[in-house]
């Protein structure tokens, strides 16, 4: 018995609802992943350069390399 339908006599039916709901769910989380990948990627080359500028200014303050 098709509850859903029953309470809403639309024209397209539920099944259709229900797979453009998850198609929109699907992108979107994709595109959640797509950011978090590219975040991640772009944490590791900043991490990597970094590194060989941060070996002059050993032991000063974030506020001390920012200035100079």
């Amino acid at each position: 018995m098709d509850l859903l339908g029953m309470a809403d006599p639309s024209a397209l039916p539920t099944d259709a609802l229900t797979g453009l709901v998850f198609g929109i769910l699907k992108i979107l989380a994709y595109g959640a992943l797509g950011v978090v990948f590219v975040g991640l990627a772009m944490t590791s080359f900043c991490c990597l350069f970094e590194g060989k500028k941060g070996s002059r200014h050993q032991g000063r303050t974030d506020i001390w390399r920012l200035i100079h």
